[in-house]
């Protein structure tokens, strides 16, 4: 499995909202205008995905929009990335179709992706923060 983490776009910024509004933040003008750099980026880098899951928050939802045309399958919203890693989110990953050959990308937030990444790689979700997405 080739797995890629994507972190979200630079988000519009928090100040004067409430954490319960966290969730409706959405991409910068600036944000959607690198993101596409990026995926321009992936597209010369002949860089595909056979499937898409992502954090249902705005700015990740907004993010894999701007991802889909280098999505050849299907893409949903997976509300595990919304949040640090858990057992669900590797149970998951482990039902993943394809094996070896399987290019799944997961589209979430930082910190998260970070310690998850630390988890895949070294077993520890704590070493997430010596990881700059």
């Amino acid at each position: 499995m080739l797995l890629t983490l994507v972190r979200h776009a630079p988000a519009q910024p928090r100040e004067g909202q409430a954490a319960s509004k966290d969730g409706s933040r959405g991409l910068t003008r600036r944000g959607r205008s690198k993101f596409r750099e990026v995926r321009k980026a992936l597209r010369r880098a002949d860089l595909r995905f056979d499937r898409m899951l992502f954090s249902p928050l705005a700015r990740a939802l907004e993010t894999a929009e701007l991802l889909m045309p280098l999505v050849d399958g299907p893409a949903h919203p997976e509300p595990a990335l919304a949040g640090p890693p858990r057992e669900a989110l590797l149970e998951l990953l482990g039902r993943v179709q394809g094996g070896d050959k399987a290019r799944p990308v997961l589209v979430g937030h930082q910190p998260h992706l970070a310690a998850l990444a630390a988890w895949l790689v070294w077993g520890r979700r704590a070493l997430g923060s010596a990881i700059d997405l």
